[in-house]
């Protein structure tokens, strides 16, 4: 059997293991700044969201098919359910984070979008019966303390969207049902591998975000290069690259490590909101913002020690 110390990295190599989880990082931190670019060239968040499903679709399937077929004929009825229910919800999440972005900053979206390890742990409380640390209560509470007080903020400013409360809200809503797609996959990924999962979940949510595009009568064709640019670029970064690296190295370097550094992508991408958008908070938001990302991280700690060492409630 080989053990959990054996899949660790050893003082030797660590760093590299490191560099690719930092680079991960930062590759994903990108995707509301692309986002905003498609937006920004007349791309409609329906249509970007469906060419990233779309086009995460046309990347995996030759790999599928010639890799995970034995695989897809053992998965049950079941399987097939939740990883398309998984697709939905993931699409919703999408969908709300870009809508998100049309009324209010990158800034404001990625902070409270961050917030999605809180729902999650709710989840699991009140759905799976799950029993949680009280700690993890502490970091909700630091965490609501930090999103009224960017709430109260935003109704005083106007530079942070023309609709900073709509905008919260529907970043809201897509942590929500982000943390649903976590609960979901949990699930799923009992028994169906990580790649045909993906798979699956893109093709289910390629559907559902076509017939969105259909209904709303919305085209495909007819953007500048740019625009196609940023949206390709949001799928090989966001979508496949930045992804696939975090499934990489969580099996690699312990869940705690990876938990905090992954609030580093929070940061990195409220620099490059700035650096791109010249977005910046004012003085009542500083410091909603990093009670929110402390709470988010300590949630992340405190889950992700092993559960025998966790006082519950």
């Amino acid at each position: 059997m080989i053990s959990v110390q054996s899949i660790r990295p050893s003082a030797t190599n660590a760093w590299q293991f490191y560099s690719i989880m930092f680079f991960g990082i930062f590759i994903g931190s990108w995707a509301a700044i692309l986002g905003r670019f498609a937006q920004a060239e007349g791309i409609s968040t329906p249509v970007i969201v469906a060419s990233r499903m779309g086009l995460g679709t046309l990347v995996l399937t030759p790999i599928v098919l010639r890799y995970y077929l034995p695989q897809l004929r053992q998965m049950t009825w079941r399987d097939w359910v939740l990883a398309s229910f998984g697709g939905f919800w993931i699409t919703g999440a999408l969908l709300g984070m870009f809508y998100s972005l049309e009324h209010t900053t990158v800034l404001i979206t990625n902070i409270i979008g961050s917030t999605g390890p809180i729902w999650v742990a709710l989840m699991e409380k009140f759905i799976l019966r799950t029993r949680l640390n009280r700690m993890v209560y502490i970091g909700l509470v630091i965490t609501l303390v930090g999103g009224i007080s960017i709430t109260l903020a935003a109704q005083n400013t106007a530079s942070i969207g023309h609709n900073p409360l709509l905008g919260g809200g529907l970043a809201l809503a897509s942590a929500v049902m982000g943390s649903i797609y976590t609960i979901v996959g949990r699930s799923a990924r009992d028994k169906v591998p990580l790649v045909p999962y993906l798979w699956l979940m893109n093709v289910a949510g390629m559907t559902v975000s076509f017939a969105l595009v259909w209904g709303r009568g919305d085209s495909f064709l007819g953007y500048s290069p740019r625009g196609y640019g940023a949206i390709l670029l949001l799928t090989l970064t966001a979508q496949l690259i930045g992804h696939g690296i975090h499934n990489y190295v969580l099996r690699r370097l312990s869940a705690t490590t990876v938990a905090i550094t992954s609030q580093l992508g929070t940061v990195i991408s409220l620099i490059l909101a700035f650096v791109f958008f010249h977005e910046l908070p004012n003085e009542l938001q500083i410091p909603g913002m990093i009670a929110m990302i402390v709470g988010v991280t300590f949630v992340n700690l405190v889950r992700s020690r092993p559960a025998e060492h966790q006082p519950s409630l």
